[in-house]
């Protein structure tokens, strides 16, 4: 966990587990939350589908990103 001097709190997670976990702890909740499709512990459609049911979608941006040629359909 790091901050920026003009920026709200900023958290890094290496796997969905750890995100989630980072989550809770979080007040107020993440504005913008960057995903990557190749999680150790999943995918990160299925924890952008988690994220959803967590936070309303109108307080958090979610993006996912990937390297590989194929993604799911969310």
């Amino acid at each position: 966990l790091f901050e920026l001097s003009d920026c709200p709190p900023t958290a890094w997670a290496r796997s969905a587990r750890e995100g989630l976990q980072i989550l809770e702890t979080l007040d107020p909740p993440p504005t913008l939350v960057l995903v990557d499709g190749r999680l150790p512990d999943g995918h990160g459609l299925e924890l952008i589908r988690t994220l959803r049911q967590r936070l309303p979608e109108e307080k958090c941006e979610i993006y996912l990103f990937s390297a590989d040629n194929y993604t799911p359909q969310a």
